[in-house]
């Protein structure tokens, strides 16, 4: 099979992965598609303005929203092909804070952050959503000062994912968490997957928000890319090469 953008090529083998010495640094990387993109979504806080739907819809900037403490949100992924999740990215947006990593500049005036959270599981089967006692762990954070993180997770036989916040990064008042979740394929390798360091300039020019990201430009020009993308711009700071 070979995957290519114009004229350039990225051949993978019978079992979907990039032939020896032809990774990530050779040729045209094999898409991640985003496919947690408008799946059903669920959440317990009836009262935030920010229902489920807007942490996958296409719009960054309708971020779910929850004033409750451990408060969680939920997909349903059983539509999506097998194949297409045995593997995955699961990456994490609050675009209320700008810079990547907030500690670093010591600035601690920030909003709606995810200091700890767990990401869990379930083979349930889709349509209905699952018990507490139903959800088996894949991943833990804690002590986090980033606006985004993400996590490669093997997603084999499972159907639904959720995200536990049980910690706040913020000075809400009252306290909330405001967030962004995407689920990328990548069974075929995890190449287009990037993050962009420098200084304000990349902080403000690349932040995941709005409905014409970098990555939803790309993936208007080529159907059926759309790259996972960090921004990790943070002011005042550079990336210089040495």
């Amino acid at each position: 099979m070979a995957l290519g953008l114009d004229d350039k090529k990225y051949t993978l083998d019978d079992s979907g992965n990039p032939p020896s010495g032809q990774g990530c640094r050779t040729g045209v990387p094999p898409p991640m598609p985003l496919i947690s993109r408008d799946v059903p979504a669920f959440g317990p806080d009836e009262n935030a303005q920010g229902k489920p739907p807007a942490a996958n819809d296409s719009d960054y900037t309708s971020q779910w929203e929850s004033y409750e403490l451990p408060t969680w949100l939920a997909y349903d992924l059983s539509a999506v092909d097998a194949a297409a999740r045995t593997s995955i990215v699961a990456v994490v947006y609050n675009n209320r804070i700008s810079a990547y990593d907030h500690a670093l500049n010591g600035d601690a005036n920030v909003y709606a952050g995810f200091a700890a959270y767990r990401l869990e599981g379930s083979r349930a089967a889709g349509g209905s959503l699952p018990a507490d006692t139903a959800w088996e762990p894949l991943a833990k954070v804690e002590g986090n000062t980033r606006h985004s993180r993400q996590h490669v997770l093997d997603f084999t036989g499972f159907n639904w994912i959720r995200i536990v916040v049980t910690a706040l990064d913020g000075i809400d008042d009252p306290p909330r968490v405001s967030l962004d979740l995407d689920v990328h394929d990548a069974h075929a390798g995890r190449c287009d997957d990037w993050i962009f360091f420098g200084d304000g300039v990349t902080e403000q020019g690349l932040m995941v928000d709005g409905g014409d990201t970098l990555a939803a430009r790309i993936g208007a020009a080529f159907p059926g890319r759309f790259p996972l993308m960090e921004c990790g711009g943070i002011r005042d700071w550079s990336a210089t090469a040495r």
